[in-house]
């Protein structure tokens, strides 16, 4: 192993340019699924890339708008082992905030900044380049390498279900499925995450007339701002916080062992970088309390409200609708029925029943992997055999659709890599220019000693 090490070290030092000009190349292709913009020429660009460099077997997968990537690297044996990453990314705007063009991948002191960069194409690329850095020192992978690489993760991967139902006699056997990305919030610090909440996300519309009504009658007729107001002041308070007692009853976290790696947890993602990072001012609650109530409570959030007139001048009028966005992430022993079930009973006991249409967008369930699996510790001497010591991190408060390896295929995922970035979803996101060949370095290294796994 250790000559291994001292091979990918030199391999990722004379080729440091190389690797870091073939990230940015695909992230100055743009990939936005909302939109398609820039989805064909992704795709088209990415087969051609793994049929070239890593002599993949390539197929796509369409069922709902963008299509899954799926290739197939052949190795020595039978063993197989499941790279999942996502090539999409969320739409740019605000424009005028970016500091360079957000499809240019220019370099800025030690940063990349372009869309992507950190969730996660940078990521998905420098993965890539780590499986072809262990075909050129190796001449051959020890296992099959399968890549899943889907377009659709900002639209709440709505083809992800159907393809593992239809590749599941193939993907279930897996030793593990392998996520790729810039782990390390704190620089030296990475962290390796072994879950997700899972999420549904909705759409409240009320809408009360066809046409906006002139104010004076206001006294007469509903209101459709009210009643989502106060819709959402049954579901959250702006002091006390989340009011979901029929899903907080139900949640069975933390655990014991989850409450292991809550110093893991402080240390790796310290409530006072995030503060800093988005520039929050006030912290709705603090210390240890924090972190477990944002880390393994459910919780509910307005995402946003669109209705009535709020542009320049005056202009009097009962809104003829409302509507309001919310997600809510669930913990284990939640699933997304809970939710659904749980806010139509609200909606019923305030008599809103005929105002409110309730329409949801995504909804899927957590995902856990257990720390004691094997390949966690695999995963925990990569980073020893770097210099780094790992944090673990059993759940994070964020959604992705994890439960799809982890509770249909019933494998453990993995979700890590050294490296930071940031302003996911933001103007300037970024990724620094270390996170590329380390992320290759780390993923070589994660090759070689799966190469051995019983």
């Amino acid at each position: 192993m250790e000559e291994f090490i001292k091979k990918v070290k030199n391999y990722v030092e004379k080729n440091e340019k190389y690797l870091i000009n073939e990230v940015r190349s695909l992230l100055q292709i743009p990939s936005i699924s909302g939109t398609g913009e820039g989805i064909k020429e992704t795709v088209s660009y990415l087969t051609k890339w793994i049929k070239d460099k890593l002599n993949g077997e390539v197929n796509l997968f369409n069922y709902f708008k963008n299509p899954i990537i799926y290739a197939k690297i052949k190795g020595k044996n039978s063993k197989k082992v499941i790279f999942y990453n996502m090539y999409d990314v969320q739409p740019v705007e605000p424009l005028e905030s970016w500091e360079s063009p957000p499809f240019e991948a220019r370099i800025v002191g030690d940063k990349i900044i372009a869309r992507g960069a950190y969730n996660t194409k940078g990521a998905l690329m420098s993965c890539l380049l780590g499986i072809l850095s262990y075909f050129e020192l190796e001449n051959e992978l020890p296992f099959n390498i399968l890549l899943v690489l889907e377009g659709e993760e900002e639209l709440g991967s709505p083809s992800m279900p159907k393809f593992i139902e239809e590749k599941y006699e193939e993907l279930k056997d897996s030793i593990m499925c392998y996520f790729a990305f810039p782990s390390e919030r704190i620089i030296g610090k990475p962290m390796i995450v072994l879950g997700n909440k899972g999420i549904v996300f909705l759409e409240i519309k009320s809408k009360i007339s066809k046409y906006d009504i002139h104010s004076s009658f206001s006294r007469g007729f509903i209101n459709p701002v009210a009643v989502i107001s106060s819709l959402i002041s049954h579901l959250i308070d702006p002091i006390e916080g989340p009011k979901i007692p029929w899903l907080e009853e139900k949640a069975i976290s933390p655990t014991d062992e989850d409450l292991q790696y809550l110093n893991d947890i402080k240390e790796a993602s310290p409530l006072e970088e995030i503060m800093e990072m988005y520039g929050i001012k006030y912290s709705r609650i603090k210390g240890d309390e924090w972190y477990l109530s944002v880390y393994f409570k459910p919780t509910v959030n307005v995402d946003g409200i669109y209705s009535g007139y709020v542009g320049l001048g005056t202009k009097t009028i009962i809104p003829s609708e409302a509507i309001a966005r919310l997600d809510f992430r669930l913990v284990p022993a939640i699933e997304p029925k809970d939710v659904i079930e749980g806010l139509n009973k609200i909606i019923e006991r305030l008599g809103y029943k005929d105002l409110v249409e309730v329409k949801i967008h995504d909804a899927y369930t957590w995902s856990k992997t257990n720390p004691k699996e094997k390949v966690v510790e695999i995963s925990k001497e990569v980073y020893k055999e770097m210099g780094l010591k790992p944090y673990i991190i059993p759940i994070l408060p964020g959604s992705a659709p994890s439960y799809l390896f982890t509770r249909v295929l019933k494998i453990p995922m993995i979700a890590t890599a050294p490296g930071h970035g940031g302003r996911a979803h933001a103007p300037n996101e970024y990724i620094t220019l270390d996170t590329i060949p380390k992320i290759v370095m780390y993923t070589s290294i994660l090759i070689k000693k799966l190469s051995t796994f019983q």
